[in-house]
């Protein structure tokens, strides 16, 4: 009796179709609309837009410092002083990793001394412009809101 040793055509076949539908479940985790790629590169945007924002905060940061030190702007608060001193369509950091940021606004004088703004503000990147409004929070203080990419 002869002795049948090897795959059977059936058997290929199967096997066949069982890694054409594992490879293609694979394809649509790696590129689809939720897929790896995707969800890295919503990160990566979220990381940039971050970064951007925390380069802001620490300009203001460095332009407060300047206001809060010079004696002349005792009586004045900050949004006044970067709306009327030419801060706001000036370069306000230039650091070393990358980041010119230069901010453009519409300024609004406060008025009463603690609640001036300066909105639809305009700021670039590495490349990415970004939207927002700073609003006086106190007389030194200034709060970051809106932030998003345009």
């Amino acid at each position: 009796m002869k002795s049948n040793k090897g795959i059977t055509l059936v058997a290929l076949v199967i096997t066949i179709i069982v890694l054409l539908i594992l490879a293609g479940v694979s394809i649509s985790l790696v590129v689809g609309d939720n897929g790896v790629l995707t969800q890295a590169k919503n990160a990566s945007s979220e990381t940039n837009t971050a970064d951007a924002k925390e380069a802001l905060e620490r300009a203001l940061v460095g332009a407060q410092a300047k206001f809060a030190s010079a004696p002349e702007n005792r009586g004045t608060n900050f949004i006044d002083y970067l709306g009327t001193n030419d801060i706001i369509d000036d370069d306000i950091i230039n650091m070393e990793n990358g980041y010119v940021i230069t901010v453009k606004g519409t300024y609004t004088a406060s008025g009463t001394g603690t609640n001036g703004t300066i909105v639809d503000a305009e700021m670039t990147a590495k490349g990415a412009t970004y939207k927002f409004t700073i609003t006086q929070s106190g007389r030194l203080g200034a709060t970051i809101t809106a932030f998003a990419a345009k």
